[in-house]
């Protein structure tokens, strides 16, 4: 919306910024269920490749957990990336929602996930 915003504020008009879009598709979307297994989709990718779900972690009603995706269960928590052993792993992003990250990749290419995808955050006996 930034370039359109400047055309605008430029002084040029919205018919000579393209064609008016009347045809709005809804994407298909549930918000996160919280309970003994927390449902979830990955809303956004970014431009690390780390998956950013719409679960937030402060709202998950146990402490020990894994979350599965594709048949790919990952249970590592990290705190931080720079730490991050290497593989894939779970970090509370800036949102306060959980993250899929892998240490030095992208985590979408890596583990072949995208935007839409539905999560599951399971309670795991601690270690």
């Amino acid at each position: 919306f930034a370039p359109v915003a400047a055309a605008v504020a430029n002084g040029i008009a919205l018919d000579e910024l393209g064609p008016r879009i009347d045809d709005i598709v809804r994407l298909r979307y549930e918000p996160p269920t919280y309970g003994e297994t927390v449902r979830g989709t990955i809303v956004s990718v970014d431009r690390f490749g780390n998956l950013i779900t719409d679960i937030e972690a402060s709202r998950i009603p146990f402490q020990s957990f894994a979350l599965e995706a594709r048949g790919i269960t990952i249970d590592r928590r990290e705190r931080t990336y720079a730490a991050a052993a290497p593989g894939a792993f779970l970090i509370v992003g800036s949102s306060g929602c959980i993250e899929i990250s892998v240490a030095n990749d992208s985590a979408a290419a890596r583990l072949q996930m995208r935007r839409l995808e539905k999560v599951e955050v399971c309670r795991i006996d601690p270690r």
